[in-house]
């Protein structure tokens, strides 16, 4: 990544205003950090290993089990990235792909039924991709029928990113 990339990066960033984008974002970053880094060995950092959970975790996954779709995406990019906000676990593909696929299949259903914030979040999981395969179009659709349903964080999303025109 060019210094301008990483600009540009941090930019991004300071623009996601929830929680799940700036975890979407932050994969994205470290993806293509690493691409650059892994030339140089790492060196060695004695610490403690991550927790497997966490009192917060816990809370998080309760909640997923609750029916709340953003809990089970953050608990997947937890799961995925071995930390949520700056609270470290030890990574876990396979939790991570079944809270992901679980927050997926809640939200799309829910997004149907009318449920926009869910449509929202669906929308930047597909569009900015990372912990799920990229599917620009499919992002896009969910993010202009949570916008058309009246979320206005997906309006200003789409405001923000130049893509409203295309609605």
């Amino acid at each position: 990544m060019s210094l301008q990339g990483l600009s540009d990066a941090r930019v991004l960033l300071a623009l996601a205003k929830d929680r799940l984008m700036q975890s979407v974002l932050v994969i994205v970053l470290l993806m293509a950090w690493t691409g650059v880094a892994s030339a140089a060995p790492a060196p060695a950092q004695p610490s403690a290993p991550p927790p497997v959970s966490a009192p917060w975790l816990d809370t998080m996954k309760e909640s997923c089990t609750k029916g709340s779709t953003q809990d089970c995406l953050n608990v997947g990019v937890a799961y995925m990235t071995g930390e949520l906000n700056g609270n470290k676990i030890a990574k876990d593909p396979a939790q991570a792909k079944m809270y992901i696929n679980d927050g997926l299949k809640m939200g799309e259903k829910r997004c149907k039924q009318g449920d926009y914030v869910d449509c929202y979040l669906i929308g930047l999981m597909y569009f900015e991709g990372g912990v799920i395969p990229t599917d620009l179009p499919r992002g896009l659709d969910y993010l202009q029928k949570s916008c058309r349903g009246g979320y206005k964080k997906a309006c200003d999303w789409l405001d923000n990113s130049g893509l409203k025109s295309m609605m």
